[in-house]
């Protein structure tokens, strides 16, 4: 961090059930939503279409908030 291009998200260990990324600008608008299948150990957010700023990064399953990560983008 800061995210220019892309951001790499790495686990820890592989995922046991699919998850979902949702990224949010400053103002906590939903700018973008990707599924993540079971078996995955890293993904990576394209982030060329947003502009510069803070950005919330929240993981989730279905039923559940796994977390929250700050996101910088600076180019």
């Amino acid at each position: 961090n800061p995210a220019n291009q892309h951001a790499s998200v790495l686990f820890n260990e592989e995922i046991k059930k699919d998850l979902k990324i949702e990224l949010f600008n400053s103002m906590g608008k939903l700018v973008h939503s990707m599924a993540i299948s079971a078996g995955e150990s890293s993904v990576d957010i394209p982030l060329e279409a947003y502009p510069d700023g803070l950005y919330l990064m929240r993981l989730v399953t279905e039923d559940r908030l796994l977390g929250i990560r700050k996101l910088v983008i600076s180019r």
